[in-house]
């Protein structure tokens, strides 16, 4: 919601304070209106937005800070904010997708999981706690359920923050986005988000007229992946010495061989913006769809083992 009205004011001529601060507004999250609200002055007086947004670059997601940065180098701080709408548009749809489906493998897989829990819990204070009646037996396994439930949310939102924390050092970030890579299936996933997104960036920044070498330079975070970042930076300094991009871009050895040809042919033309916009969407789109599957995927594998486990919790319960 912010970015849409965000991409609508500035296209309407607001001057850009008063879009972000009118943006944060109508999305009717205060934590937004108050960042914007206080770096409103700065805009105004002519300060970078991302200079300007650096103090508060921990609110907003990574992708948030590159896409504008972009933006504000090319001068295109409204196509900007489009751009981060449809993203999260397609991120909640999908998500909203995945929500509705009454049988979707993430659902079976909790439910699985919560009966063979029970099941294990019943069975072992049938075995050692005879004495106990049916009500505080009921009342024991809710609340050791409610306790493991607890504890897990707890951890997993705990290890997400040290995690997002370690991220922002460059060798452990290197680790997590080797590892990313590397996951069979999900790391083809990343791969295509990450040249999809710097292809992107680059288009606009070519579009703009923006000089090879700090396109590549200014693009290079756009792919949210240090190993990327760091080829195309290294491919900057190539071009610099006066080498052909696309040959640049080859030795990366991380980009997809037909968009290497792409740009190949579109440095012929110079026509490339155009075309790497097209490949960027159809390679936004093919990840999307395999990200779903890859997903279902592992999470029906991962029902399937637990209700191998609670078969075979079945089968003590009746031998005992």
């Amino acid at each position: 919601m912010f970015f849409d009205s965000l991409a609508i004011q500035l296209n309407m001529g607001r001057p850009i304070a008063e879009a972000f601060v009118d943006a944060a507004g109508n999305s009717g999250d205060p934590e937004l209106y108050q960042i914007f609200t206080a770096v409103a002055p700065k805009l105004r007086s002519g300060q970078s937005l991302p200079s300007c947004l650096k103090p508060y670059e921990e609110r907003f997601p990574e992708l948030v800070m590159c896409v504008l940065n972009v933006g504000e180098v090319s001068g295109g701080i409204s196509g900007a904010a489009q751009r981060l709408a449809d993203t999260y548009k397609q991120m909640v749809a999908m998500q909203r997708s995945l929500s509705n489906n009454s049988f979707s493998p993430v659902k079976i897989l909790l439910i699985l999981c919560f009966i063979d829990m029970v099941l294990v819990l019943i069975h072992e204070l049938g075995r050692n706690g005879d004495n106990l009646s049916g009500l505080a037996l009921t009342f024991t396994v809710v609340t050791s359920v409610g306790i493991f439930a607890a504890t897990v949310i707890a951890e997993v939102y705990i290890a997400r923050a040290i995690l997002h924390q370690m991220y922002r050092w460059k060798p452990v970030r290197l680790i997590v986005d080797t590892i990313k890579l590397s996951i069979p299936g999900l790391g083809i996933v990343s791969r295509k988000l990450s040249a999809a997104r710097w292809a992107r960036s680059f288009a606009v920044l070519w579009s703009a007229g923006i000089n090879i070498s700090n396109a590549l330079e200014v693009s290079s975070t756009s792919a949210l992946n240090a190993h990327y970042e760091k080829e195309f930076r290294a491919a900057a300094v190539q071009t610099r010495m006066g080498r052909c991009l696309s040959d640049c871009l080859a030795r990366t050895e991380l980009l997809p061989p037909y968009l290497v040809g792409i740009i190949r042919s579109c440095e012929e033309t110079g026509k490339m913006d155009d075309e790497l916009l097209r490949v960027a969407t159809e390679m936004e789109r093919e990840a999307l769809d395999k990200s779903i599957i890859e997903m279902n995927r592992i999470v029906i594998c991962g029902a399937l083992l637990i209700g191998v486990l609670f078969l075979l919790q079945m089968l003590d319960m009746l031998a005992g």
